[in-house]
């Protein structure tokens, strides 16, 4: 059995936003004659900016806009 926060868990992911997690499952597109990758210097910043910048709040609705929910998996392998 489960507690009511364990399940709320399982199925919707974590409530706070792991930037490490979303890092890891990142892919990156060149535009044009930009080399986006990682560790290139756009990305690094745009990674910082997020991660001591954005409030949680903020975090929470760029993952909304990028992933189509609120929430990420809680997990390495639950992120398809």
């Amino acid at each position: 059995m489960l507690t009511f926060r364990e399940l709320e868990l399982t199925v919707c992911g974590k409530t706070d936003v792991d930037i490490d997690l979303l890092r890891r499952h990142t892919r990156y597109n060149a535009v044009e004659q930009l080399d986006y990758q990682n560790g290139s210097d756009y990305i690094e910043m745009f990674w910082s900016v997020l991660k001591e910048e954005f409030t949680e709040s903020e975090r929470i609705q760029f993952v909304k806009f990028c992933w189509g929910q609120a929430r990420l998996p809680q997990t390495d392998q639950a992120f398809i």
